[in-house]
């Protein structure tokens, strides 16, 4: 992991939030640790603040500034969106599991995981709904099929198709309730070298006509640059930890 994903994790935010030197967000460490007697696994953000402070001689603080973000809108010609499904009268994660099917999660209401015949795979979250991933080579991206989503759920999402959520991504849409949705989120993997000898590109901005573009669009919605004054936790200090 890298320090910056590591601090962002630690203390609970975005890492588009956290902003240092450039090998903070590049190099990568193997961390290996074991709570203490009667330690709550809860309490493991606390635990890596202290790790990052003693190992990495981590110090920062919080200002705001301003900084450049997607919103999530309505299109030009309106949402085109559909209702998530009435929940089921009782849940269905106790049922017994059918061939090609496994528990994934908790101890509480486990999902069931489906391989499909295609290739993709889909998660029964219950009362969450379902989520089908599959990767569309043509495309070259995976694509997301959910029953039950929120606007705000679905930015969340997105951050993810920009970047590795390097560029957060804001609901303005103003849609309340839960919808079945399905985009494109754009491979971060580049595309294998062509007969012809040149690399594929990989399309994660909204504004170039990429899939995600494409699959917004497709629900009625798009999304827009703008720039909002955010909470960034700028690191005044850190260093490379020696191994033990």
């Amino acid at each position: 992991m890298t320090p910056d994903i590591l601090i962002a994790y630690a203390y609970d935010v975005e890492s588009f939030q956290v902003i240092g030197p450039e090998w903070a967000d590049q190099d990568r460490f193997d961390i290996e640790a074991r709570f203490p007697e009667g330690a709550d696994p809860k309490d493991d953000r606390r635990m890596l603040q202290a790790l990052l402070k003693d190992r990495f001689k981590l110090a920062f603080h919080t200002e705001k500034r301003e900084v450049e973000v997607y919103v999530l809108l309505v299109g030009k010609h309106g949402e085109k969106l559909r209702p998530s499904p009435p929940d089921p009268a009782s849940p269905k994660s106790d049922a017994p599991l059918k061939p090609g099917e496994n528990n994934a999660g908790g101890e509480v209401a486990p999902s069931k995981i489906t391989k499909n015949p295609d290739g993709s795979s889909t998660v029964d979250m219950g009362k969450r709904g379902t989520q089908t991933v599959t990767f569309d080579r043509e495309r070259w991206a995976m694509h997301y099929e959910v029953s039950k989503m929120t606007m705000e759920e679905l930015a969340g999402r997105l951050s993810n198709c920009l970047g590795s959520g390097m560029r957060q991504v804001v609901d303005e849409t103003g849609i309340k309730g839960t919808y079945q949705l399905a985009w494109d989120c754009p491979s971060a993997v580049p595309r294998p070298t062509t007969s012809a000898g040149a690399a594929g590109m990989l399309a994660s901005d909204p504004e170039d006509g990429s899939s995600l573009t494409q699959s917004l669009d497709a629900l009625g919605l798009k999304l827009e640059k703008r720039k909002i004054l955010q909470e960034v936790y700028v690191i005044d200090h850190v260093e490379r930890p020696s191994e033990n």
